[in-house]
């Protein structure tokens, strides 16, 4: 059964296809609109009833964007409003899905993945900011639209506490460096705290270790903690301070790890391999046995010359 379609305006733009049929119970008809305008649609099939619906043809379509933030259990979090307008009057014919994003992914999350409901060319949706975050843009992720970019500034989470973020351990005779943060309740970075933390050693600690500095410069609630490891093995204690935050405290081992291609080569300078050479091979105080490691210590024996077990 044929279907035929008309338009009243015939200027706003013109289908694809006036006539056509269906043979899979759907088909996609495209628009192409030319001008600004609204026009009715007539589709007649066969010998039932005519049905009519309406197009409306805008240009811009600008999205009028509001945000209410509200505290939850510590947390900032926005309620997001959208109304679309066009010619200087609201849209309110428009029903269906606007995808919504944070401009950049690790800023925070919209709830039902972005996909804001428009009823009558207007919705609302719940947005959680990443805490720490001064300054949030919101974007439109739909092709018609564009981004028409919007700004939120989120309450700022206090900061409360110093965190400390170190490697696994120091290998003897280098220099680590450690991580520090001044961080809220939830553990994000205070982008607001630009202010110098203390750090020390413990008494113990400094007969094996040193601090390039007694303080570290944070930048936007982060900075760099930089010790220089001595030539023996031990646990060193690491202290950092601020008199408005809660206090950090961590133990950090100092081992002694030797690179297999540094004891395979030696002191040698004709590039001879030099292997031990005895049928047993105890390793003591350090993970020589960790083959997870490229040419970990114990497989560099267990593998070459006479070792036999390590």
């Amino acid at each position: 059964m044929p279907i035929t379609l008309t338009l009243s305006n015939p200027a706003i733009g013109s289908f694809s296809v006036n006539n056509f049929y269906i043979y899979a119970g759907e088909r996609e008809i495209e628009f192409n609109a030319r001008e600004v305008g609204s026009s009715t649609v007539t589709v007649k099939m066969g010998d039932l009833p005519e049905r009519t619906f309406s197009i409306n043809v805008y240009d811009p379509i600008e999205i009028e964007w509001g945000a209410t933030e509200t505290i939850n259990h510590g947390r900032s979090e926005f309620n997001i409003s959208v109304r679309l307008k066009g010619d200087n009057a609201y849209i309110t014919n428009v029903n269906g899905l606007l995808p919504l994003a944070p401009q950049q992914p690790a800023d925070g999350d919209f709830e039902n993945r972005g996909q804001m409901e428009l009823h009558n060319g207007q919705g609302t949706i719940k947005f959680v900011p990443t805490p720490g975050r001064q300054s949030i843009t919101l974007i439109s992720k739909d092709p018609y639209l564009g981004e028409q970019p919007f700004v939120i500034e989120p309450t700022a989470t206090p900061v409360t506490q110093i965190l400390l973020r170190p490697p696994k351990y120091i290998p003897i005779g280098t220099q680590g460096e450690i991580r520090v943060i001044a961080a809220d309740a939830f553990g994000f970075p205070g982008e607001d705290f630009n202010q110098p933390v203390t750090v020390e050693l413990d008494e113990k600690s400094k007969e094996f270790a040193s601090l390039a500095s007694p303080t570290v410069n944070m930048t936007a609630g982060e900075g760099v903690i930089r010790i220089n490891a001595g030539r023996e093995s031990a646990d060193i204690t690491l202290i950092a301070t601020h008199e408005n935050l809660k206090s950090a405290k961590m133990t950090i081992p100092l081992l002694a790890r030797v690179d297999s291609e540094k004891w395979k080569y030696g002191d040698s300078t004709d590039g001879t391999e030099t292997f031990m050479q005895n049928l047993f091979a105890s390793f003591v105080g350090f993970p020589a046995g960790n083959f997870t490691q490229e040419d970990y210590f114990g497989g560099t024996h267990l593998f070459n010359g006479k070792t036999e077990a390590v």
